[in-house]
Protein backbone atom coordinates (compact mmCIF):
# COMPACT_ATOMS: atom_id res chain seq x y z
CA UNK A 1 0.00 0.00 0.00
CA UNK A 2 1.83 3.37 -0.81
CA UNK A 3 -0.87 5.76 -1.82
CA UNK A 4 -4.05 7.36 -0.04
CA UNK A 5 -7.38 8.76 -1.57
CA UNK A 6 -8.66 12.30 0.06
CA UNK A 7 -12.21 12.53 0.05
CA UNK A 8 -13.81 15.88 -0.80
CA UNK A 9 -14.82 16.64 2.76
CA UNK A 10 -11.21 16.27 4.01
CA UNK A 11 -9.73 18.66 1.15
CA UNK A 12 -12.20 21.10 2.12
CA UNK A 13 -10.45 20.91 5.58
CA UNK A 14 -7.43 21.21 4.37
CA UNK A 15 -8.04 24.27 2.44
CA UNK A 16 -9.73 25.90 5.35
CA UNK A 17 -7.17 25.34 7.48
CA UNK A 18 -4.57 26.06 5.28
CA UNK A 19 -6.24 29.41 4.30
CA UNK A 20 -7.06 30.45 8.38
CA UNK A 21 -3.51 30.14 8.81
CA UNK A 22 -2.28 31.62 5.79
CA UNK A 23 -3.99 35.07 6.63
CA UNK A 24 -1.65 35.46 9.87
CA UNK A 25 1.09 32.92 8.32
CA UNK A 26 1.87 32.02 4.81
CA UNK A 27 5.04 29.98 5.65
CA UNK A 28 3.50 28.43 8.40
CA UNK A 29 0.39 27.39 6.64
CA UNK A 30 2.74 25.80 4.01
CA UNK A 31 5.25 24.01 6.21
CA UNK A 32 1.79 22.35 7.79
CA UNK A 33 0.32 21.42 4.81
CA UNK A 34 3.66 19.80 3.62
CA UNK A 35 3.43 18.23 6.86
CA UNK A 36 -0.11 17.18 5.78
CA UNK A 37 0.75 15.33 2.94
CA UNK A 38 4.02 13.61 4.11
CA UNK A 39 2.02 11.85 6.96
CA UNK A 40 -1.04 10.92 4.65
CA UNK A 41 2.52 9.85 2.23
CA UNK A 42 3.72 7.76 5.52
CA UNK A 43 0.29 6.73 6.72
CA UNK A 44 -0.72 5.11 3.10
CA UNK A 45 3.04 2.74 3.84
CA UNK A 46 1.83 1.92 7.29
CA UNK A 47 -1.77 2.37 7.24
CA UNK A 48 -1.40 0.14 11.11
CA UNK A 49 0.16 3.11 12.48
CA UNK A 50 -2.65 5.42 13.09
CA UNK A 51 -4.97 4.42 16.39
CA UNK A 52 -8.74 3.20 17.06
CA UNK A 53 -11.16 5.05 19.59
CA UNK A 54 -13.71 2.74 19.75
CA UNK A 55 -15.63 5.23 22.09
CA UNK A 56 -15.77 7.54 19.11
CA UNK A 57 -16.64 5.60 16.33
CA UNK A 58 -17.04 1.10 16.29
CA UNK A 59 -13.46 -0.63 15.42
CA UNK A 60 -15.74 -2.36 12.53
CA UNK A 61 -15.80 0.95 10.73
CA UNK A 62 -12.28 0.53 10.55
CA UNK A 63 -11.50 4.66 11.39
CA UNK A 64 -7.90 5.05 12.26
CA UNK A 65 -6.88 8.66 13.76
CA UNK A 66 -3.58 10.30 13.54
CA UNK A 67 -2.34 13.40 15.48
CA UNK A 68 -0.42 16.61 13.98
CA UNK A 69 -0.31 19.04 16.68
CA UNK A 70 -3.63 20.52 17.04
CA UNK A 71 -5.17 18.21 14.01
CA UNK A 72 -6.42 15.55 13.58
CA UNK A 73 -6.50 13.10 10.93
CA UNK A 74 -9.32 10.63 10.25
CA UNK A 75 -8.59 7.50 7.65
CA UNK A 76 -9.81 4.23 6.85
CA UNK A 77 -7.90 1.55 5.15
CA UNK A 78 -8.97 0.13 1.87
CA UNK A 79 -7.83 -2.59 -0.20
CA UNK A 80 -4.86 -1.08 -1.90
CA UNK A 81 -4.60 2.76 -0.43
CA UNK A 82 -5.52 4.60 2.38
CA UNK A 83 -8.97 7.41 2.58
CA UNK A 84 -8.23 10.51 4.10
CA UNK A 85 -11.70 10.60 5.42
CA UNK A 86 -11.32 14.57 7.47
CA UNK A 87 -8.87 16.60 8.79
CA UNK A 88 -9.80 18.55 12.50
CA UNK A 89 -8.65 20.90 15.19
CA UNK A 90 -8.63 18.83 17.99
CA UNK A 91 -10.83 20.93 19.45
CA UNK A 92 -13.92 20.42 17.54
CA UNK A 93 -16.56 17.92 19.25
CA UNK A 94 -15.77 15.00 17.06
CA UNK A 95 -17.96 12.20 18.60
CA UNK A 96 -20.88 14.27 17.48
CA UNK A 97 -19.66 14.92 13.79
CA UNK A 98 -18.76 10.90 13.33
CA UNK A 99 -21.97 9.75 14.17
CA UNK A 100 -22.79 8.89 11.00
CA UNK A 101 -19.91 6.79 10.25
CA UNK A 102 -21.54 4.32 13.38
Amino acid sequence: MSQFILSPAAQRDIFDIIEYIAKDNPRAALRLSDQFYQTFEKLSKTPGMGYYRSEIVSKEKHVRFWSIGNYLIIYREKEKSIEIIRVWSRYRDIRSILKSLN
